[in-house]
C-alpha cells in the first residue's frame, strides 16, 4: 500500500461519523452508555434505532427482559473517532453510570 493510500485511510477513519447514545432498561431504569461508528462510507448524521449495544450486562439484561422492554435513544452526534471518545466518556462521568441504578 502506497504511503498516499495509507494516510487516504487514516483520515477517513478519523474523521467518521459516529454518535453516543443511552439505552434505558424500563424495567428497572438501569441505563448503558456506548458510541457507534457509522458504516464505512457513510456522510452526514447516522443513528441505528435497532443497535442498542454490546455490553455483557446489556445483553444479559436483554435476554431476561426482552428487547421490547428497552429504549435506546441518541445524546449526541460525533464527526470524529477521538470527539465520540470523549463525548462517551463525559457521558458517563456525568450520569455516573458505575453508580446509576
Amino acid at each position: 500500500m502506497s504511503a498516499r493510500r495509507k494516510l487516504i485511510t487514516k483520515l477517513v477513519n478519523i474523521f467518521r461519523p459516529g454518535y453516543v447514545y443511552k439505552t434505558v432498561n424500563t424495567v428497572n431504569g438501569k441505563k448503558y452508555i456506548g458510541s457507534k461508528l457509522a458504516p464505512q462510507g457513510h456522510k452526514g448524521t447516522y443513528f441505528n434505532e435497532n443497535y442498542y449495544g454490546s455490553g455483557v450486562d446489556l445483553r444479559k439484561a436483554i435476554d431476561k427482559h426482552g428487547i421490547d422492554k428497552f429504549i435506546n435513544v441518541k445524546q449526541l452526534d460525533t464527526r470524529t473517532i477521538n470527539s465520540m471518545k470523549k463525548a462517551e466518556q463525559g457521558l458517563l462521568d456525568s450520569v455516573d453510570a458505575a453508580k446509576d441504578p
